[in-house]
């Protein structure tokens, strides 16, 4: 069983456990599978570039090196914002309660550059009431990190759904800002037609 998400609403608590819609969920995925001539399943490896040794599957990991040569984890390493301030680690949303008091416009909800999305499942109709109406902006963190996603809590009705992604920062200009030659030129057509004349 997935670990549930907590969310708050007027000092109501709501427990809704996050299931991953996943695309091979949906619509099925092919697996290809080779076989060398005595029936034994091949295995993926990598051959070197000097093609001297041959690396199965699982035997290449990635690490991190100071200037010195010095391997060190990923967990002494330490962030900084651009004024070299030090930024500090964010819980994991599954840690912590999540406020919904922050209802988001329809713009805002799809101005999001999804990369994730969850369906929650719920027992309580109170959410499902509230979701009805209204679309709840919030921040996500699967891990503890220092960068969490936008999150969207939206419903059908009958479901509800968690859309994760990042906001795109898009700027309406206007139709009056927009060049002349982006909405093309009335005179080269007509040129061409004295062009064809016969």
């Amino acid at each position: 069983m997935a670990k549930a998400l907590t969310f708050v609403h007027q000092n109501k608590e709501y427990q809704l456990e996050p299931i991953k819609i996943e695309r091979k969920k949906i619509y099925g995925y092919t697996l290809i599978k080779y076989f060398a001539s005595d029936d034994s399943e091949c295995e993926f490896a990598t051959l070197t570039d000097d093609g001297l040794a041959i690396i199965p599957k699982g035997a290449i990991g990635q690490n991190i090196l100071s200037e010195k040569g010095i391997a060190f984890s990923r967990n002494d390493l330490l962030a900084f914002d651009f004024q070299g301030n030090p930024l500090t680690k964010i819980s994991s949303s599954f840690d912590q309660k999540i406020e919904l008091s922050n209802p988001a416009s329809i713009e805002e909800y799809l101005s999001l550059n999804v990369t994730s999305i969850y369906q929650l499942n719920a027992d309580d109709e109170d959410i499902l009431k509230l979701l009805k109406d209204n679309i709840f902006k919030i921040q996500f963190n699967y891990r503890e990190g220092y960068e969490p996603n936008d999150a969207f809590l939206v419903s059908n009705g009958k479901e509800i759904f968690m859309i994760v992604g990042s906001l795109a920062d898009f700027e309406y200009i206007g139709l009056e800002n927009i060049e002349p030659e982006l909405m093309g030129n009335d005179e080269s057509d007509e040129d061409f037609e004295i062009d064809m004349d016969f």
